[in-house]
C-alpha cells in the first residue's frame, strides 16, 4: 500500500471566531506513505462548515456543521469506492457553535457536542437517514475564567472502548461528565472536577490500559486519570504543563492523539504553532519529548495515518495541511517534514 485516502473538513463561511474563512467544503484525499505528499481526489463544495469528522465501518462519513449563532447540524454522507461523498441525510443538532462529532457502532449512535450553548444532541442512523428527533442534553456550570467560563461549554463527547460510558468535556465549568451509555437512553451520572481554570477540551484513551489523557484548552496542560471499570468515574493521577518554559502568550490548547502503535501522545497549540510530544511508558507514564513548529498558525487539529508513518497537521489561519515524518516504531517524529498542501481554513483530518 502507497497511498491511503483521508478527509478535511473546514470552515467556509467567516464567524466570530473564524474570521477568514476559506474552505470550500470536504475534501477528500490521498497521503503517499512514502513521500509524505498529499493529493485531491474530489471536493464536496458545501458552505455549512465541516468543522469535526467521523465515520463507521460501513462507508458512511459524519460531518458536525457550525453555524455559529444559530442551530448547527449532522450531516450523514455515503463514501462512494472513489471516495466522493454523496450526501444522504441531515438533522438539526438544537446546539450553537456545534464542533465535535462520534459515532458509537454498536448502538448505531452519532453524539454531537455544541459549545456555545452546552448541549449534547444524540442522533440515531439506520444506514440512510436520521430517524426520530435526537435527545439533547444541556449542561450548566462556569468556572474562574470570566471571559471564557462564564457558562458550561461543550467540546467534545467520546464513548469509552467498553461502550459503556461517554465522556463529555465541558471547558466552561472544569468538568468531564460521566454518562451512562445506555440502550434505551444516556444519562448524565455525575461530573468530574478538573483543576479550576483549566478548561478541558478533549481527551483520548489509552489503547491496552485503563487511563485517560484530558487535554485542557486554557492553560495547555495535560492531565492523566484512572478509569475504575466498574463505576467509568476517573481519578486524578498527574497534571503538566505541555508549553516551553518561555512561552508568554495566552494558552489555547487544541488537539490530542495517540499513535497508533500506543507508544506517543502528541497535543497541538495554537497560540504557540507547535506540536508537543510524549513518550508513553508501558505503565502509562508520559514522558516529554520534543516540541516542533507546525509551520503555520493554529494548528486546531491534526492526525496519524493508520500504519504510523505521518503526522498532519490541520493549520487553520495560514490554509495548509503540512505533513512531519515519523518513526512508525517508537511513534516519535523524526524531524522530517514532507509536503504543503493548500487547503482554506482546515479544521478536522480524517482517515
Amino acid at each position: 500500500m502507497v497511498d491511503v485516502n483521508f478527509f478535511i473538513g473546514t470552515y467556509s463561511t467567516g464567524g466570530p471566531y473564524v474570521p477568514n474563512a476559506r474552505g470550500k467544503g470536504i475534501h477528500s484525499c490521498t497521503l503517499n506513505l512514502k513521500t509524505g505528499n498529499i493529493g485531491e481526489k474530489h471536493l464536496y463544495q458545501d458552505n455549512s462548515n465541516s468543522t469535526y469528522l467521523c465515520k463507521d465501518q460501513e462507508d458512511h462519513l459524519f460531518a458536525v456543521c457550525d453555524n455559529f449563532h444559530e442551530y448547527g447540524a449532522v450531516k450523514a454522507f455515503r463514501i462512494a469506492k472513489d471516495s466522493s461523498l454523496e450526501l444522504l441525510s441531515v438533522q438539526n443538532t438544537y446546539g450553537t457553535s456545534s464542533c465535535h462529532v462520534e459515532y458509537e457502532e454498536d448502538s448505531k449512535r452519532i453524539f454531537i457536542a455544541s459549545y456555545a450553548n452546552a448541549q449534547l444532541s444524540i442522533h440515531g442512523f439506520d444506514g440512510k437517514r436520521f430517524p426520530g428527533e435526537p435527545q439533547v442534553l444541556k449542561f450548566q456550570g462556569n468556572g474562574p475564567n470570566s471571559q471564557r467560563q462564564e457558562s458550561a461549554h461543550i467540546h467534545q463527547a467520546i464513548v469509552s472502548p467498553d461502550k459503556k460510558w461517554v465522556y463529555t468535556c465541558d471547558l466552561g465549568s472544569d468538568k468531564v461528565w460521566l454518562l451512562e451509555n445506555a440502550k434505551e437512553k444516556v444519562s448524565v451520572k455525575t461530573g468530574m472536577t478538573i483543576p479550576a481554570g483549566s478548561g478541558p477540551r478533549h481527551l483520548v484513551f489509552h489503547p491496552d490500559l485503563p487511563l485517560v489523557y484530558v487535554f485542557c484548552e486554557l492553560d495547555a496542560s495535560l492531565i492523566t486519570c484512572a478509569a475504575e471499570a466498574a463505576s467509568g468515574i476517573l481519578k486524578w493521577i498527574s497534571q503538566t504543563n505541555t508549553l516551553p518554559s518561555d512561552f508568554k502568550g495566552d494558552p489555547a490548547g487544541a488537539a490530542v492523539r495517540i499513535h497508533p502503535g500506543g507508544g506517543a501522545l502528541y497535543v497541538s497549540n495554537r497560540n504557540h504553532d507547535s506540536i508537543s510530544v510524549y513518550s508513553i511508558a508501558k505503565d502509562g507514564t508520559l514522558s516529554f519529548f520534543s516540541n516542533f513548529s507546525v509551520r503555520g498558525k493554529e494548528p486546531r487539529n491534526f492526525n496519524i495515518d493508520p500504519t504510523g508513518q505521518w503526522l498532519l497537521c490541520a493549520n487553520q489561519a495560514t490554509h495548509t495541511v503540512i505533513t512531519f515524518a515519523l518513526d512508525p516504531e517508537t511513534g516519535l517524529p523524526t524531524g522530517i517534514t514532507g509536503s504543503e498542501f493548500n487547503c482554506g481554513s482546515p479544521v478536522c483530518i480524517l482517515f
